[in-house]
């Protein structure tokens, strides 16, 4: 209701999302609105059945740009059993965040991984589900 009968700014209903979602946006607004280009996001993976972890790393540039700030992307994950077709839970490694369907992880650095663990198979990797975000991807070592 702050806007209510006004008109806002890009800013001002970026703070509105930030607000009701308790989460900071500022490098989204810093970064999306301030640099030309669409990123490029490259993916590898691996899975390790001794541990039932699966490691996904994914790392953005931006071509032509080296000295770009890093973009503040949402990544929509879920996992697909290789072996048996079917979603597997997908619980991130060191946080809460848990579901039987899709997680949203946030690429906020030029380099990140990310650690899945209790994944009973070697899964398949169902990313930026529901365009998540407007970017590209390339993909190595991940099981189609």
């Amino acid at each position: 209701r702050r806007h209510d009968g006004t008109a806002v700014t890009c800013d001002d209903f970026i703070q509105a999302i930030a607000d009701a979602n308790n989460v900071d946006l500022s490098q989204f607004s810093d970064t999306w609105y301030s640099q030309s280009g669409t990123p490029l996001i490259n993916v590898s993976a691996a899975y390790d059945s001794g541990t039932q972890s699966y490691t996904l790393k994914m790392t953005q540039s931006l071509p032509n740009k080296p000295e770009f700030k890093p973009f503040d992307i949402p990544v929509a994950v879920g996992l697909i059993g290789k072996r048996s077709r079917k979603p597997l839970l997908v619980k991130l490694k060191d946080s809460e965040l848990e579901s039987n369907n899709t997680v949203v992880l946030r690429l906020t650095e030029r380099e990140k991984v990310f650690v899945f663990e209790n994944v009973s198979e070697e899964p398949i990797p169902s990313l930026f589900r529901n365009f998540s975000a407007p970017v590209k991807v390339t993909c190595k070592d991940i099981s189609r």
